[in-house]
């Protein structure tokens, strides 16, 4: 009997160590592919049971690979529209060109004021200063002369400037082939113009103009002008004047245009830009000063 119970406690014994033995072998290999798996991912966060299909949903974004055509320095275009102030209508449709551009506000007229204060948040203004010009046919009744003194031209420009001086940055001539060739006359009127505290753009009406010249002379911040878009009005040839602008530019890195408020250079404006700034950009005159 006793001899039965101690072979029954050995068989025990022997059956609990072979199944201890298995039982740790598979433990073991769980605690190596478990520690496997930390050591691959131990630099991320833990995840919640349903993370693993939101990361197989979501994409980085595609990069744009780089590109030794994309421009990164284009030259510079800066166009100015004179004459507004004649027609409300027609100026406001200058608001359809998308570009950065300069306006060239006409004292004395109609719709002076309503202009300056409409695209006073929207596009740099300057004045549009009537001066002299070589035609007779061409003289305002109220514009610059050479012959007047110099508290004459500079009540006429404080005058001029009444309703637009909080709005405007510089000044243009309009008109002033005799004026701008004039080089007292000229020195006279820079000077009062320096006084306010603004830049001079040359239109430059005539070769024998002293505008730019002068003002550079006098330390005022100043501009002249390269291309007339529409000398003609021919939608074809302000188009091919618009690229002479362009091209020039692409040249010598940057050139000034001027057009005037009319239906047909806006109309070309607001067709053309867009496509050609891909080739320049379009910037108030204020950027080109010298």
């Amino acid at each position: 009997m006793k001899k039965n119970i101690i072979i029954f406690i050995l068989i025990l014994v022997l059956g609990l160590l072979v199944f201890g033995w298995e039982n740790r072998e598979f433990y073991e290999n769980e605690i190596d592919e478990g520690t496997d798996l930390v050591e691959k991912d131990n630099d991320k966060p833990e995840t919640g049971p349903d993370d693993k299909e939101k990361d197989d949903e979501f994409e980085l974004p595609e990069e744009k690979p780089y590109s030794d055509e994309d421009p990164i320095d284009l030259p510079s275009v800066s166009i100015i529209i004179d004459d507004l102030g004649n027609n409300l209508a027609i100026d406001m449709s200058i608001d359809d060109i998308d570009a950065d551009l300069t306006l060239a506000v006409l004292p004395f007229r109609d719709h002076t004021l309503q202009v300056a204060e409409f695209f006073s948040k929207r596009q740099e203004m300057i004045l549009h200063l009537p001066l002299e010009p070589v035609s007779e046919e061409n003289i305002e009744d109220r514009m610059l002369k050479v012959d007047m003194t110099q508290e004459e031209m500079e009540r006429f420009l404080n005058e001029s400037l009444k309703e637009l001086r909080h709005y405007v940055v510089g000044v243009n001539n309009h008109k002033g082939s005799r004026f701008t060739s004039d080089r007292e006359a000229m020195s006279v009127l820079l000077d009062a113009i320096k006084q306010e505290d603004l830049f001079f753009v040359d239109s430059f009406t005539i070769g024998a103009s002293k505008g730019f010249s002068l003002a550079r002379e006098k330390g005022i911040k100043t501009a002249v002008r390269d291309v007339f878009l529409d000398n003609s009005r021919d939608p074809d040839d302000i188009r091919d004047k618009l690229l002479e602008a362009v091209r020039l530019a692409e040249e010598k890195g940057e050139a000034i245009a001027i057009g005037h408020s009319s239906p047909e250079t806006i109309s070309v404006l607001v067709e053309e830009i867009p496509r050609l700034k891909e080739r320049a950009n379009f910037v108030p005159v204020s950027e080109v000063l010298r």
